[in-house]
């Protein structure tokens, strides 16, 4: 069972996708999918995009791994957005691209992602900086992207330490979002 929030069309601010028009699958508190195949055809309808992005920052439902073969089917792409305190599911690859929060001693295994999935980091305050410098020390071998979100027109006294952080490891980028 899959509970969605809402479903909406914009454009990506963040991530390898942004600019890209999206279908956003908001997961959470609202409406209850019994079936997979019930879902798909909500999506189906309501999306016009190639690209459909499930915001799943509570968690990955069960059944996700079922709805995102069924996407593949009718040939649509997925990004999936999740906490990085949540494990690898065992249908990892089959989401074409992955944005994991970063998070210490979370159980997400990061290297198991791919060269086009991203680590997103927080940077609006020091101790935000403090672990994203660990975590990318940590990360050096990590195939793929990292990227910090910012708030938009956030140029704070940490504007050039997370320039500084950026430009000291290979595969980092800065968003400024909200």
């Amino acid at each position: 069972m899959i509970k969605v929030e809402r479903i909406y069309e914009g454009i990506r601010q963040e991530g390898l996708g942004a600019g890209l028009p999206m279908a956003f699958v908001q997961l959470g508190e609202g409406r209850e999918y019994e079936k997979v195949e019930y879902l798909v055809k909500e999506v189906m309808f309501t999306a016009q995009c190639k690209w459909i992005c499930f915001l799943g920052e509570e968690g990955l439902p069960i059944g996700m791994g079922s709805l995102s073969r069924a996407l593949h089917t009718i040939g649509l792409y997925q990004e999936l957005v999740c906490p990085g305190t949540e494990k690898n599911p065992s249908w990892l690859h089959a989401i074409d691209r992955w944005v994991v929060d970063y998070v210490p001693d979370g159980l997400f295994d990061y290297f198991s992602l791919r060269n086009h999935d991203t680590i997103r980091f927080r940077g609006n305050t020091k101790e935000d900086l403090e672990i994203a410098s660990e975590a990318f020390e940590y990360l050096k071998l990590f195939p793929g992207w990292k990227y910090f979100t910012v708030s938009r027109g956030r140029r704070d006294e940490l504007h050039y330490e997370r320039m500084d952080l950026s430009k000291k490891y290979d595969r980092v980028r800065i968003y400024e979002v909200g």
